[in-house]
């Protein structure tokens, strides 16, 4: 280790030490003794709210939508089956938080993306299990 007055010059010395060593990433390798360190899965939704919200518009939620999703996205979307996104974007977990008075609104553009997105991982995803089978 290199003693130095400077703080700041002796931890680059040292970081420029550690990574010049061969084995700098095995150093942090729990697997040897039974430990890992697993990292967040996110599905497709989570790893395209901030698409999604990029171009939401906040309106304001009619009485008559309260605690009824589906048929907001029957009037806005034209398709109940939407209903599941704009719980997820608006971070409500059931048909009970429906009750705001305004939320955030995707365009369809961006929620048929992620819906093709989602369709399209699904068959591959049943491609590669038939074919490791």
């Amino acid at each position: 280790m290199i003693v130095t007055n400077n703080i700041g010059a002796g931890i680059q010395s040292n970081k420029k030490e550690l990574i010049q060593q061969p084995n700098y990433r095995k150093k942090y390798d729990f697997s040897a003794y039974g430990l890992s360190v697993p990292s967040p899965i996110f599905s497709i939704l989570e790893k395209s709210k901030y698409y999604l919200l990029e171009t939401a518009d906040r309106k304001p939620l009619d009485t008559k939508y309260h605690r009824r999703p589906d048929l907001f996205c029957q009037d806005t979307y034209g398709d109940p089956g939407f209903y599941f996104m704009i719980l997820f974007v608006n971070d409500m977990f059931s048909l009970m938080d429906f009750l705001t008075d305004s939320i955030l609104i995707p365009t369809t553009d961006r929620v048929l993306t992620v819906l093709r997105e989602t369709e399209a991982r699904k068959a591959f995803g049943e491609i590669k299990q038939t074919i490791q089978i």
